[in-house]
This record gives C-alpha cells, structure tokens and sequence, in this order.
C-alpha cells in the first residue's frame, strides 16, 4: 500500500469514528503523521494530493482539520460539488472553522429527517 493511500485511509477511519455533528472533530496533520510515524509536512503534502482530488475536505482554522470526503458522504447522505463545499482548498481568502462544518452538516441532517 503506497503511502499516499495510508492516509487517506486513516483520514477515512478517523472521520468515520466521528459519527454524529456533536462528535466532529476533524483530523490534523499532525495526529496522522503520529498514528504513521511520518514527518508531518509528507503527511501534509499526502493530504493536499488528496484535496485536490476531492477525497478530502480541508476546514481552515488553527490547527488545520481534515475530513474524509466520501465519509461524510456516507454519513449524511449527500453529496458534496464544489458549490457546497465553501470550506475546500479553493476558498484560500476565507476563514472557516469547525462550527461551520457542524452548522452546514446539521442543516443537511434536519433536511434529510423531513
């Protein structure tokens, strides 16, 4: 398994453990270079490859989180396009931050329950 699948495999188990609006976290770079005894800035570049294939959500704040793309998905049910996904690597001028995630999440959850 190349090395570039082993995170976005831990990327997907750790968003998948995340199961309810109330439980996302997100994952850091750091945290995965740790469970893969990696250098944090190759875990890095690793997750930035995985942006910018759309695997992966990135949600700007301090520290940066990440998100599997394809478990959120399956989690609540939608589908994320470039037009929802206002928090991917493309909006660099803007600051989002884990509650929006949460708040953009939660609303697809309360629309999906009517």
């Amino acid at each position: 398994m190349h090395r570039l699948e082993k995170v976005g495999n831990i990327l997907a188990e750790q968003t998948k453990m995340q199961k309810t609006v109330e439980q996302l976290k997100g994952v850091t770079a750091l945290e995965i270079s740790e469970m893969l005894s990696l250098a944090r800035n190759t875990v890095s570049e690793d997750l930035n490859k995985l942006l910018t294939n759309q695997e992966a959500i990135r949600v700007k704040s301090r520290p940066v989180l990440f998100f599997s793309r394809q478990e959120l998905e399956k989690l609540y049910s939608c589908v994320f396009d470039d037009q929802v996904t206002v928090f991917n690597h493309r909006s660099r001028n803007s600051r989002y931050k884990i509650e929006d995630v949460k708040t953009l999440l939660g609303m697809i959850k309360n629309t999906l329950k009517k």
